[in-house]
Formats: structure tokens, C-alpha cells, sequence
């Protein structure tokens, strides 16, 4: 008995919808860190919280 497992050997490679979503998740990184460089990250953080409260306010009020 070997303690090799079957699925070792040749690493598989993401398919393409790994890969989109790691370069999106690498340009949401990106824009925070320009963000933060240029000074606008509380605007932008302001703008986002604003979004988000009345996106809740507005599904509050259909329950």
C-alpha cells in the first residue's frame, strides 16, 4: 500500500472563471489602494455607505 494519492502529480490550472474573478478582485484592489493614495477614500467610502443605506432603507420597506 503507497501513501501516494491518485490526484497528485501535474497541478491543474484555474479555468476561466477563476481567473476573471481573481482580476477583479485584483482591480477592486487596486482602485482602493489609488484611492487611498489620491486622498479620496473617505469620499468614496461616504458615497458606498450612502448606497448601502438606502438600498436597506428601500428593502426594509418591502417587508
Amino acid at each position: 500500500m503507497s501513501d501516494v494519492e491518485p490526484s497528485a502529480g501535474k497541478p491543474r490550472s484555474a479555468n476561466v472563471g477563476q481567473r476573471l474573478f481573481a482580476l477583479f478582485v485584483f482591480a477592486v484592489l487596486g482602485y482602493l489602494i489609488w484611492l487611498a493614495v489620491s486622498g479620496r477614500y473617505d469620499t468614496e467610502v461616504d458615497r458606498v455607505a450612502a448606497w448601502l443605506h438606502r438600498q436597506y432603507a428601500a428593502l426594509a420597506r418591502l417587508f
